[in-house]
């Protein structure tokens, strides 16, 4: 897709997929399945009123330097996989280098999953073929709820890319782990300045500099 602007409404089943190159790609319906989607320029928004299943496949966001790749959250983004979230930022074999993305999560969002965590990789973006320490990505909440799922073995902010997070608003759960900048020339950084991020099982917790990599974690307020 690389016209002005598409919305979609309604229902959606099947778990089609989605590749936005420009303008804005939009979920709008209130019972919507997606496959693989790939943001290479231009903005992916889920709408307020949205409800968006990723069970089959991960959303991918990587658009070559100046341009960023965008995700807007307002809706609700969920899964029940394992290994299904979102890459931001990070550099594929078919992505292009220096790669920029951003993710914006609102209030009234509910949001499942965020991060990479494990899956195969995106679509036709073999994880053999990472090119490291080329992407950058960033998260920015400003409200809403979001969950690292139980199921989940482990999920990474700056996996072989740097990567921020500002925690503005809302609520961020654990119920599995976190692991900030896990390989070496990366750095990644978790500021919080608002809002409440929960532990609730011991398996939960953030981990900062797995694998090599510099993190920060910075709080004030």
């Amino acid at each position: 897709f690389g016209c002005d602007n598409l919305n979609i409404g309604g229902e959606m089943t099947g778990a089609p997929s989605f590749k936005n190159y420009s303008g804005e790609l939009r979920f709008a319906g209130e019972n919507q399945s997606v496959g693989w989607v790939d943001v290479h320029g231009g903005v992916a928004t889920v709408a307020a009123d949205a409800t968006v299943h990723h069970d089959a496949n991960t959303w991918c966001l990587a658009a070559a330097y100046p341009e960023t790749a965008k995700l807007a959250l307002y809706g609700q983004l969920l899964t029940t996989s394992a290994n299904v979230g979102i890459y931001c930022g990070r550099n594929f074999a078919a992505a292009p280098d220096n790669a920029r993305a951003v993710v914006e999560i609102f209030d009234g969002a509910t949001v499942q999953n965020p991060f990479e965590n494990g899956s195969a990789g995106c679509n036709g973006w073999t994880a053999g073929a990472l090119k490291e320490g080329l992407g950058f990505g960033a998260y920015y909440q400003h409200g809403g709820a979001v969950t690292l799922n139980s199921n989940v073995g482990s999920s990474y902010l700056g996996s072989g890319f740097s990567a921020f997070y500002l925690m503005e608003g809302g609520t961020m759960t654990f119920d599995s782990p976190l692991r900030v900048g896990t390989l070496k020339g990366c750095t990644s950084i978790f500021m919080q300045t608002g809002g409440t991020v929960k532990l609730v099982q011991d398996a939960a917790y953030l981990y900062l500099g797995s694998g090599g990599g510099d993190a920060i974690y910075y709080a004030n307020g």
